[in-house]
């Protein structure tokens, strides 16, 4: 049986839609955090011009030297996929700082902790901001995508959607057809108009104030807090609880605690059990192994910076490292690698989750060093 998530990889495999504004080397991003955990979705428009550019974690066709008009492979589609889970692992754009800011206190959720997700009617960052694309454009972005992103509204465990804003209510009333309740609200000098409908056990809360960019006084903003929490009545203890049981959870609230991944890889013609910066290591002293003779500037060739997104590079001549960028790699003497040629290397332990992983994990399996999943 499909998921939402095979519709999700399928569709990320997709090549750049011609002629309509897209911005080259990107991937469509059906969603940013932990969607198969979130309970609240807050729902925009499209990503950002610079939703690439801002953030070098987020990987872009350039990342696995694929053109914009040819599909990913379906390894590269799940590379993207579990970036994009952990995409609020890591330092992320300013607009979510500003919306979290806004929506968390209602409903004490967050997108680190895995209870609330982000959802774009359409998933291509446009070279343009939305306003300054033609309506005509528009139409066929959002009907590229519609069946999609209807299936993920419908059928994922998410109770209830933040509408951000007039403009992505009325692009959202284009795609689902929603029947709202509005309620005016006195802030400064103009109205603020929150929204309520409710449709196939889903409820969609709406401000006309685009939550990103408005700057309410704390007192206006409190006030359409409130009316949120009164719009949603009995039904806002359905919601906590769900998000509850997300933040008690344990093993979950581990994880995001340290934002660390304690999966471990098996390496090696044995494949033998390595945490993922030390599944590193292992490969890199393969690696050498294999190449006796290969200097410093032969095996950065063979396993560039790119690499590794964070720009700590995958290996470093020992001597070049700053002290204060030390613990940044493998530096004590039992794991310090020297070369053939003298010079002694050490491996960055910098690896985390999503992309910055995945696509050593990837590489290193081309150039025929043996890594996988250990099964669980």
């Amino acid at each position: 049986m499909r998921t939402i998530k095979d519709d999700i990889i399928e569709y990320t495999q997709k090549p750049l839609p011609v002629g309509l504004n897209i911005v080259e080397q990107s991937v469509p991003i059906c969603f940013f955090g932990k969607i198969e955990t979130a309970k609240i979705a807050t729902i925009g428009i499209n990503p950002a011009p610079d939703a690439f550019s801002s953030n070098p974690t987020l990987p872009g066709r350039k990342d696995f030297s694929v053109r914009d008009n040819d599909y990913l492979s379906i390894e590269h589609a799940e590379m993207v996929y579990k970036a994009l889970l952990t995409y609020f692992d890591r330092p992320y754009h300013r607009f979510f700082k500003r919306l979290e800011t806004f929506v968390a206190p209602v409903f004490n959720c967050h997108y680190l902790d895995g209870t609330m997700v982000h959802l774009d009617i359409v998933p291509w960052a446009t070279k343009s901001y939305w306003t300054n694309i033609s309506d005509k454009k528009k139409q066929v972005l959002i009907e590229e995508y519609k069946g999609l992103f209807v299936r993920i509204i419908k059928e994922n465990d998410i109770k209830l959607f933040f509408v951000n804003g007039k403009a992505v209510k009325n692009q959202l009333q284009e795609v689902l057809k929603l029947d709202w309740e509005d309620k005016k609200i006195k802030t400064g000098k103009n109205n603020t108009t929150v929204s309520i409908a409710q449709k196939n056990g889903k409820t969609f809360l709406a401000s006309s104030r685009f939550t990103s960019n408005d700057h309410l006084k704390k007192q206006d903003r409190e006030q359409v807090q409130q009316a949120m929490r009164e719009f949603l009545g009995k039904s806002i203890k359905n919601i906590e609880k769900s998000i509850s049981v997300i933040k008690n959870n344990p093993s979950e609230a581990e994880i995001n605690k340290t934002n660390r991944d304690y999966h471990k890889i098996l390496v090696g013609d044995d494949y033998q059990p390595f945490f993922k910066n030390r599944s590193v290591l292992e490969a890199i002293r393969i690696y050498c192994a294999k190449n006796s003779g290969i200097a410093y500037s032969g095996l950065r060739e063979a396993f560039p910076d790119s690499l590794q997104v964070q720009r700590y590079g995958v290996v470093r001549l020992l001597e070049e490292i700053p002290n204060n960028y030390r613990r940044r790699y493998f530096v004590n003497s039992e794991e310090l690698i020297h070369l053939d040629s003298g010079e002694v290397v050490a491996v960055c332990n910098q690896w985390g989750s999503g992309i910055n992983y995945e696509k050593f994990f990837y590489h290193a399996n081309k150039m025929g060093i043996k890594m996988r999943y250990k099964e669980v």
